[in-house]
Parts: structure tokens; sequence; C-alpha cells
């Protein structure tokens, strides 16, 4: 599995214990830590995913400022 996809995984199953945590009513103390902790959760997703090299992306050539991979000029 390649690492970013495991790391999403990750994130998107902290984000959806801390709802059912909150919906089911646990204790405060425990949301707020939670609530707390996501900041990191996040940036790590976000680290990670910027980080991947997996996909092989194009470089822009001389005077585009910006281009899709996925499109034809």
């Amino acid at each position: 599995m390649n690492r970013s996809v495991l790391v999403a995984s990750i994130a998107t199953a902290f984000a959806v214990i801390y709802n059912f945590l909150h919906l089911q009513g646990a204790s405060l103390g425990l949301l707020l830590f939670l609530f707390a902790l996501s900041p990191f959760v996040m940036g790590w997703l976000v680290i990670t995913v910027l980080k991947d090299k997996s996909v092989k992306v194009r470089e822009l050539e001389e005077g585009e400022e910006w281009g899709y991979t996925d499109r034809e000029k």
C-alpha cells in the first residue's frame, strides 16, 4: 500500500473516531485531547501527500506558468 494512502486512511479513521466519540457523549477531556491532536494529524497528512513522489509529473515547459498533467496541450 502506498504511504500516502495509509496516512490518509489513518487521518480519516481519526476523524471518524472523534465524531463517533462525540456523538456517544465521551468525556470532555478526551474530546479536547483528540481535538488538540487533530492539527498534528492533518499536518502529517499534508506533508506526506506533498512529499509523495510515486506519481510521475511532467515538468512545465518554457513559458508555462501552470498546467494539468492529465490533459494534452
